[in-house]
């Protein structure tokens, strides 16, 4: 072979080798905000479900119009919609990627 082919050949290979490098250490990074995320997302849905066990809690105690306790219902519904939410994209990260066992 050539050395300009030889050449060549070393410089494609080096830059395939930065690029897949490169694209790892992204991976990673990603995995370890995925994981924050997902941490953030668990912890963010049991603070919702202590909050509605709280506002069972106070309901009974209370006297309230049914009318003021739907609405309360509600808010408590949309805070653990809005939890689930986040859980739904942790979980599109994490199979987003972990698939193809790049390390």
């Amino acid at each position: 072979m050539s050395k300009t082919y030889e050449a060549a050949r070393q410089k494609a290979a080096k830059e395939y080798k930065d690029r897949l490098e490169e694209a790892r250490k992204e991976i990673r990074e990603l995995r370890d905000k995925n994981d924050r995320l997902l941490c953030e997302s668990l912890e963010l849905e049991a603070k919702v479900e202590q909050q509605a066990e709280w506002i069972e809690r106070l309901l009974e105690f209370t006297e309230l119009s049914p009318e003021e306790a739907k609405q309360l219902r509600r808010r408590v519904k949309v805070e653990a919609e809005l939890s689930d939410t986040f859980g739904g994209w942790a979980s599109v990260f994490a199979k987003a990627f972990t698939f193809g066992g790049v390390d």
